[in-house]
C-alpha cells in the first residue's frame, strides 16, 4: 500500500505477536513487519515474497524470517494463495527480453562454448541481432500481491 509520496507501508492490524518459523504454511500471505516488505507469502523455505519499492520501481522481492537471520516477522495469516499461481519470485530460466524465448548459457565464446542460445531450437541468435538474455518476474504473483495490498 503507498501512502502517496511513494512509499510503502502496511496497516497494522493484529495481535502483533511473532508467527514462529515453524507455524508458517506455504503458499499462505502473511502480513509482516519487515525492512523490505509488508505482506509477503511463505515460500515454505523460511522466505516470504512480497513487494518492494526502490528508486519508484516495485518488484518481488524474498526476506527472510527473522529467525532465518532475515528481517520478515509474520505477525497475521491472511489467506492461502489462489490455485495457479506459482509459490516462486521469478519464473525459472532465462528469457530473451525480445523474443520471449527460453534461453541457455553453455560458456562463454571465448573459451570455446557457445555463449547463449535458445532451448527450444538450440541455435545461437543470429551474428548482429539483438537478444537480451534476463530473468522474468512472476507476474501472477506480482498482480495477485497488488490487489492483496490494496485489499489490506
Amino acid at each position: 500500500m503507498s501512502n502517496g509520496s511513494g512509499e510503502r507501508y502496511v496497516k497494522m492490524t493484529g495481535t502483533g505477536k511473532k508467527i514462529e518459523l515453524d507455524q508458517c504454511k506455504k503458499g499462505y500471505l502473511y502480513r509482516t513487519m519487515s525492512t523490505w516488505i509488508g505482506h509477503g507469502v511463505y515460500d515454505g523455505d523460511s522466505g516470504f515474497i512480497g513487494i518492494r519499492e526502490k528508486f519508484d520501481r516495485e518488484f518481488l522481492m524474498t526476506d527472510y524470517h527473522v529467525d532465518a537471520e532475515g528481517s520478515a516477522i509474520p505477525l497475521e495469516e491472511i489467506c492461502a494463495v489462489p490455485d495457479g499461481i506459482e509459490i516462486i519470485e521469478n519464473k525459472k530460466g532465462t528469457w530473451d527480453s525480445f523474443s520471449g524465448r527460453e534461453m541457455l548459457f553453455d560458456k562463454p565464446k571465448s573459451e570455446g562454448g557457445r555463449g547463449h542460445y535458445f532451448k527450444d531450437t538450440g541455435e545461437a541468435p543470429i551474428e548482429g541481432e539483438m537478444y537480451c538474455p534476463c530473468i522474468v518476474s512472476n507476474e501472477k504473483l506480482f498482480d495477485w500481491l497488488m490487489e492483496k495490498d490494496k485489499e489490506y
